[in-house]
């Protein structure tokens, strides 16, 4: 949901809410001052003109009024902060029906609300077996306003429910809820915003403040890791090594001191931070395949190594994940006018990838036929 009635002073910014008869309006004050002997005439093709330009163009201004809203929201989501949309009212219907029929009252099935906007739907399935039956139900809408609905009222089926001779709420509706309005969102907001720090603390901290800097195109931080202290990750406490690389080539020695001093700079003095080099594999891959009729073998060969390097490329590939022979295979089998791989190698039966290295298709190597 969009922040469709911002209010625009909360914002510091104005809003344009013109109706078409304003605009219109508008629109016939200007002529009138610009041509003074000129009348408007109801029907006429001027007026008619005016009267269509100025319904085009308030559906214009109510959406451009409504760009700053949308835009808000979406930044507000990416961090983590959503609206409340409201919940239903929920309840009980209890259905009599003549004789003792045995019917059922499915899940979804809808009832209409006597003197209400909102409907009602099953949230379960029932099985009547008697002459009475109650079944859960949910307001098909949400509010606090449903709130007021009581027992007795009466519902009635949208689709008929064979030998009904009764339907009414058994319960109070209860638990709806409206949907937060746009200063109760906005104060959330600017409440997750206060804990905003610009210090780094958790590994996604440092990882995403090297991702910020336009010459890092990869980054993993390691955590509890000293790059030059062999031991693995997770035995270094107080340590932590953030491995970067940049467009298809490593970044440069004063891009990555200049990097390093600037994370040291924003993180706790008692944490040992260094930046490193992540390092690509070349994982070369050797590939007999069988093709479909009427495919050419040098643009099949093209194809296959195009989405072999859009899978595993310095772009894509991830960190410490190893390339498996049958990831490989569904990959080529994948591209069309490939029937089947009959063979494939690579450098061993796992092409092993370590937590600072990511895998790079090198060399193909294919036999078609």
């Amino acid at each position: 949901m969009a922040l469709r009635d911002l209010d625009s002073t909360y914002l510091g910014v104005s809003v344009d809410d013109r109706d078409p008869q304003e605009v219109f309006s508008s629109m016939l004050t200007l002529a009138e001052t610009r041509l003074p002997q000129w009348e408007p005439r109801n029907g006429a093709l001027e007026t008619v003109i005016m009267e269509a330009a100025a319904v085009g163009m308030s559906d214009l201004v109510y959406a451009a009024n409504r760009v700053l809203g949308a835009l808000v929201e979406g930044v507000i989501n990416l961090y983590g902060v959503t609206r409340d949309e409201g919940s239903p009212a929920t309840g009980t219907v209890r259905l009599t029906l003549t004789g003792s029929p045995t019917t059922t009252i499915d899940e979804g099935t809808l009832f209409r609300i006597e003197d209400a906007d909102s409907m009602l739907v099953a949230t379960e399935t029932v099985t009547v077996t008697g002459s009475t039956v109650d079944v859960a139900v949910a307001t098909t809408d949400t509010g606090g306003y449903l709130n007021a609905i009581t027992a007795g009222t009466a519902c009635d089926p949208v689709v008929a429910v064979p030998h009904l001779a009764n339907c009414v709420l058994h319960t109070d509706l209860n638990g709806g809820a409206d949907a937060e309005d746009d200063l109760a969102f906005l104060t959330r907001a600017a409440t997750r915003f206060a804990r905003v720090t610009s210090s780094l603390v958790v590994p996604e901290h440092f990882t995403a403040y090297a991702l910020e800097q336009p010459y890092v195109k990869r980054a993993v931080a390691v955590d509890q890791y000293d790059h030059d202290g062999g031991n693995d990750p997770g035995d270094d406490d107080g340590f932590l090594t953030v491995y970067v690389y940049g467009s298809g080539a490593a970044i440069s020695t004063d891009e990555k001191n200049e990097l390093e001093a600037a994370m040291q700079a924003q993180c706790a003095s008692i944490l040992t931070m260094t930046v490193e080099h992540a390092t690509p594999v070349s994982v070369n891959v050797t590939a007999a395949v069988t093709k479909s009729a009427g495919y050419d073998d040098a643009e099949l060969e093209a194809a296959i190594e195009d989405a072999l390097a859009s899978v595993w490329s310095w772009q894509t590939s991830g960190f410490g994940a190893d390339v498996e022979p049958l990831d490989v295979q569904a990959v080529i089998e994948s591209v069309p006018g490939v029937d089947s791989v009959t063979s494939l190698t690579l450098p061993s039966t796992t092409a092993t990838v370590d937590f600072d290295e990511f895998a790079v298709i090198g060399t193909v190597a294919l036999t078609i036929t």
